[in-house]
């Protein structure tokens, strides 16, 4: 079983996805971010163009793994990428950048869509825009119908920790 965790910033993946009971590909942001010294993602993607390295590095971490919960996988990094970096990014590369995200995403079982909206705290690197969620969420739905047909797609409904937790599982389980 192989599951992706999508959605936006601030929605519950992290949470969501170290819940549930298989090994966790977690989210490398947050030392991408130490690292780099940027303080959120937008901003270093701005200043080194490193969109589709992360991507790369994602997509062959996932491909490590037999079984995984991924959070912040290639998928994630791919919608984000179409939403904040696309036009700065040739043709020739983002069609190699698609051809590595089927890829990828064609070992999905399930994904598993967090609700748009803001439930995450306030912090340094978290961009919490509610317009952005929507947008985000939508795009995400979209692309995993898209890039990830044999999987099973999931929209969790709007709810707590808890309610998104059962939501998950039943899904899972079904």
């Amino acid at each position: 079983m192989k599951i992706a965790i999508i959605g936006a910033e601030a929605t519950g993946r992290t949470v969501l996805a170290k819940a549930l009971p298989l090994p966790l590909v977690a989210d490398t942001r947050p030392a991408l971010l130490a690292a780099s010294g940027y303080h959120t993602l937008y901003e270093w993607g701005a200043a080194t163009r490193g969109w589709l390295g992360w991507l790369e590095e994602r997509a062959a971490a996932e491909a490590r793994h037999e079984r995984f919960i991924v959070d912040v996988g290639a998928l994630d990094i791919f919608g984000t990428v179409a939403r904040w970096a696309w036009n700065g990014i040739a043709p020739d590369r983002l069609e190699q950048a698609e051809t590595i995200v089927r890829t990828a995403t064609s070992r999905y079982t399930h994904v598993i869509v967090t609700p748009s909206a803001i439930v995450a705290p306030h912090a340094p690197s978290r961009f919490r825009s509610a317009a952005n969620a929507r947008q985000m969420t939508r795009l995400l739905r979209d692309l995993a119908a898209d890039l990830a047909p044999q999987a099973r797609v999931v929209m969790l409904q709007p709810g707590d920790a808890g309610g998104l937790l059962e939501q998950a599982q039943a899904f899972v389980r079904a």
